[in-house]
């Protein structure tokens, strides 16, 4: 039985926040070449009943040829 829960929408403090975060790691990804950053909206599937869309998502390069298939390295997402 799955079950539908309404997010709600970011708040500005929410979004002052990922936007730090993603400066520090856009620069640090970027220089060493380490993947991708994505953001919101990207479904992930973590399993048979699982997905999330999180904030920011890391898929580093290793990985990226699976990213339809795949987990990712890591991901954030603010509670709901």
């Amino acid at each position: 039985n799955m079950q539908l829960r309404e997010r709600r929408r970011a708040v500005f403090e929410h979004q002052d926040i990922q936007s730090a975060i993603v400066r520090k790691l856009i620069n640090y990804i970027f220089d060493n070449k380490l993947g991708k950053l994505l953001f919101a909206p990207v479904d992930v599937l973590l399993d048979d009943k699982n997905v999330v869309q999180p904030d920011i998502l890391f898929l580093s390069n290793e990985r990226r040829r699976h990213f339809r298939i795949g987990k990712p390295d890591n991901y954030f997402r603010k509670g709901i």
